[in-house]
């Protein structure tokens, strides 16, 4: 899969987004339930094959969505067209991006911002009891030991992972057709 590079691309930011710590995020202006197997399967190895062709951490990543956030070096966008799971995978892909992937307090506080409905992001239980212990990112990328799931979750609802309008996590059902964040590094 190849990858589209803006060499020279600058952010004339105008919206204040000063909740966020200035120096690791800024708003871009521009105004039926189990996971798609054969579909996680495939990003799990475009990730592991995109890994060897990353590209360096000096050059900024493309960041022109509509209301897109760039927060470390990532670009976060949220697509409000209700998908499945599996579509919403393949609708971040097939923008060089992919679910988003929420590792730490901080990014969690940036994705929170994009929108109060429920999201899909790119978690789901990979097997066995609906325990935190058996989700993962469908990148691959570690779970870094973090998480945020609303009270009472996971609790067997779903194989899927979806960003509550609380900004909390929630087990859910992957045919349910939700609005969906992605994410391009």
């Amino acid at each position: 899969m190849g990858r589209v590079l803006w060499l020279g691309f600058v952010c004339a930011c105008t919206q204040d987004f000063s909740v966020f710590d200035p120096d690791a995020a800024q708003l871009v202006d521009g105004s039926p339930d189990a996971p798609a197997d054969a579909v996680i399967a495939d990003v799990a190895k475009e990730s592991a094959s995109d890994a060897s062709q990353d590209v360096a951490a000096d050059v900024p990543v493309a960041c022109t969505e509509t209301g897109a956030i760039l927060f470390g070096g990532h670009c976060y966008w949220l697509v409000t067209q209700n998908a499945k799971q599996a579509q919403a995978v393949t609708a971040c892909t097939n923008a060089g991006a992919h679910l988003v992937t929420i590792t730490s307090p901080a990014e969690q506080t940036a994705v929170i911002a994009l929108g109060t409905t429920e999201r899909w992001m790119g978690l789901y239980r990979t097997s066995g009891a609906a325990t935190d212990a058996n989700y993962a990112w469908l990148t691959g990328e570690s779970r870094a030991g973090y998480s945020a799931w609303a009270p009472n979750e996971p609790n067997n609802t779903g194989q899927c992972a979806s960003l509550l309008g609380t900004g909390l996590w929630n087990d859910q059902n992957c045919g349910q057709s939700l609005d969906y964040i992605c994410e391009r590094e």
